[in-house]
């Protein structure tokens, strides 16, 4: 089997199903099941084509048919199933994937491909899991028989039915099977907190990835609908949304521990390594108790200059992080999930944390160390990776004997004697349910990122992850206090596009459309910001923070003339208190529009304002030699301590225009060695091609000067 071919056909098909030409996506289905050579399903899609044909010949005669409609919704979705059938066998017949590679197993030691035709009660928790998993499309039967599980009466129901709920779940990422999500719906219904959350977190995810066929299936709508009007629910719902964003911190704090913390943290090890006895025998002859204990008033966080360091501002990043709710461990626990052969197990990645689970009934451990994870918001995976790293630990004839394992000892006993057991029954049934949300994402979030055998394209946390966008969860999600919620936290967190999806639905508020204008300017749209900022101007026409962020915007697509009233306003409004950056931004739009008089008295202000100032020396040198005041340009940036490539050329600029071309060949050169030691640039004069011609130099003479400096380049050393 070809895979562009078959990926070629699917693809087709799928962007027919979209477009509602059914047609042609059944006619792509019939060389995919062709080619895969299931006949069965073959069969299916002839029966599907015949049926629709005459349909379709009833609509031409003229023939009235008030199903009509229903029957063609009925149709698209059948070939959606059967789509999702080719794609599960197409996975099958892949040996190399790990999916294949389960499913084989489980056939090899009798498991039937359908869910009904199992002893789903009687197998072990990992088993029904991976049937679960793995399963064909499932029938009434199926989902009967996953109910009679989810309602038998069974001692290990704490771990059989949360994996349950996890593996159909999982399931729902290749393929979308509606009886499947009725199944967890019902499964959302527990009072069980933890499988309530399991199943919620599963519903979302299902929505997430197929929002545009869930639609297709009104039952479903109206069964989730009926789900969201209990108000647990709803702000379960807030709750999953949350931490769904926090996901996306993932890479942020990956990199600020990889980049930041972990190296400078290595380096005080080594230092201290280094010093330590050093150390030892001077503080030791030569420091007093009390001159020991003044050093502790030092702040470890600071340099020698005072300021923090970046070490610190990190640390601080990562607690506030941390506080706001941030997954700070995934990065952490990263390595462990991808050496220990635990985690090569999908269902071990889903296990509620137990101690005899089978993998650990063997292993030896601290006593006390779970008491660790009540004061730590670690989930089941990382848990699983914790007890595994601890039970690997040096041991003799007692669990952590020595130095490591005294400190270990000291660090347990010292918490407080209540379980995380006892912790969670404290607690409201809310943030309980917040909790289990918050575990079961994690867990979930890991096994796509971190699964050695993980299926990139079948990843929902690539994808949209905004539950606004998915009907009927907009409307639980609708109220304004909630909208606000979300809206500060991706605005605060800087995801602005996720911001902007909550942004626009809250009503038109200065607070808000500045808010909306900030995130279209950060995300380059700056069209759009215009209009958010006028509209908020509007409103509230005296802020001088809009006028500013309008001014910028307004100047980052060309138009001066309309940024040069917000700026002039604003330059007023402060008077004597203007800001050196204000009055750059004033003159350079002056400059722009050639009004190069007003330019020079705003620098001049500025000149007196703030002395000494290198960008209002550059700016004053650059309008001085534009207006041709050779020699006052010359002035200012005589007084650069230091000159970029951009001084350079501007100071190159201006010894030709007065005169000197030998000095402008020697500036020119200066910016090349600086900005392009590996080869000049083909337009070295394309910028400021139109400013030199029309104050007498050529284009011919540019053209001779660029040729001078490429052979002065050749013959460098």
């Amino acid at each position: 089997m070809d895979p562009t071919t078959y990926t070629a056909l699917r693809e087709d098909a799928l962007a027919a199903l979209a477009d509602g030409q059914l047609v042609r996506a059944i006619e792509a289905l019939r060389s995919l099941a062709e080619m895969l050579r299931e006949g069965q399903v073959y069969a299916r899609l002839e029966e599907l084509r015949d049926t629709y044909s005459r349909l379709l010949a009833f609509f031409v005669e003229g023939m009235p048919d008030p199903d009509r409609q229903r029957m063609t919704e009925q149709f698209v979705c059948q070939a959606y199933e059967l789509a999702d059938v080719l794609h599960r066998a197409q996975r099958l017949a892949t040996a190399d994937t790990h999916y294949a590679s389960v499913h084989g197993v489980l056939q090899r030691m009798g498991v039937a491909a359908r869910f009904a035709d199992n002893d789903a009660v009687g197998c072990s928790p990992r088993q029904l899991f991976e049937v679960a998993w793995t399963s064909d499309q499932w029938t009434a039967a199926d989902l009967d028989a996953a109910l009679a599980v989810w309602e038998a009466d069974c001692e290990d129901a704490d771990l059989r039915l949360p994996l349950l709920v996890s593996g159909i779940t999982l399931s729902q990422f290749y393929q979308f099977d509606a009886l499947r999500l009725r199944f967890l719906l019902t499964a959302a219904e527990s009072p069980h907190l933890a499988w309530q959350a399991r199943a919620l977190v599963g519903i979302v995810l299902t929505f997430l990835r197929h929002s545009k066929r869930i639609g297709r299936y009104p039952a479903l709508i109206t069964q989730t609908e009926m789900l969201l009007e209990k108000p647990a629910v709803r702000q379960g719902l807030v709750d999953a949304q949350l931490n769904l964003l926090l996901t996306l911190e993932s890479g942020r704090i990956e990199r600020s521990l990889r980049e930041d913390i972990i190296p400078e943290m290595m380096k005080q090890v080594r230092e201290a390594k280094k010093n330590a006895q050093r150390s030892k025998d001077f503080l030791a002859q030569h420091l007093s108790a009390d001159e020991l204990l003044s050093d502790a008033a030092l702040n470890p966080e600071w340099d020698k200059d005072g300021k923090p360091s970046l070490f610190g501002q990190k640390m601080r990043e990562l607690h506030e992080m941390q506080r706001k709710g941030a997954d700070i461990f995934m990065s952490s626990f990263k390595m462990f999930k991808q050496n220990f052969p635990f985690f090569s197990v999908a269902a071990n990645w889903f296990y509620p944390y137990t101690t005899t689970h089978p993998d650990l009934k063997d292993k030896t451990l601290p006593a006390h160390f779970d008491r660790l994870f009540s004061h730590a918001n670690l989930c089941d995976s990382d848990r699983y990776s914790m007890s595994l790293l601890l039970s690997q630990m040096p041991m003799t004839s007692g669990p952590l004997e020595g130095p490591l394992g005294d400190k270990l000892k000291e660090a347990l006993g010292s918490l407080p004697e209540a379980t995380g057991e006892a912790e969670d029954e404290a607690k409201l049934p809310d943030a309980q349910l917040a909790d289990a949300l918050r575990i079961c994402i994690q867990d979930m979030h890991r096994f796509c990122k971190l699964f050695r055998h993980r299926d990139k394209e079948a990843d929902p946390f690539t994808g949209e992850l905004l539950l606004t966008n998915c009907p009927p969860f907009d409307a639980a999600l609708s109220d304004e206090e909630t909208l606000e919620r979300l809206a500060n936290f991706t605005f605060e967190e800087k995801h602005y596009a996720y911001a902007l999806g909550y942004l626009n639905r809250l009503p038109s508020t200065p607070a808000r459309l500045q808010k909306a204008g900030y995130a279209h300017q950060m995300l380059g749209d700056y069209a759009a910001a215009i209009k958010q900022y006028e509209h908020a101007l509007y409103i509230e026409e005296d802020s001088p923070w809009t006028m500013r962020q309008l001014a910028i915007c307004l100047r980052l697509t060309g138009e001066y003339e309309r940024a040069l009233p917000y700026l002039e306003r604003l330059d007023a409004e402060a008077g004597e208190a203007s800001t050196t950056r204000l009055l750059l931004l004033l003159a350079d739009t002056y400059m722009r529009l050639e009004q190069y008089n007003r330019a020079l008295e705003r620098l001049f202000k500025a000149d007196y304002l703030f002395p000494g100032d290198a960008q209002t020396m550059r700016a004053l040198a650059w309008c001085s030699l534009l207006t041709g005041k050779y020699e006052q340009a010359e002035r200012y940036y005589n007084k650069l301590e230091t000159f970029s490539a951009d001084d350079l050329t501007n100071l190159g600029h201006l010894h030709w225009l007065s005169g000197n071309l030998p000095a402008a060949a020697n500036s020119y050169l200066q910016c090349l060695r600086q900005s392009s030691p590996e080869r000049p640039p083909k337009d070295f004069f394309a910028e400021d091609a139109t400013m030199l011609s029309a104050r007498g130099i050529t284009l011919a003479d540019q053209r001779l000067m660029q040729d001078y400096l490429y052979s002065q380049w050749l013959m460098r050393e």
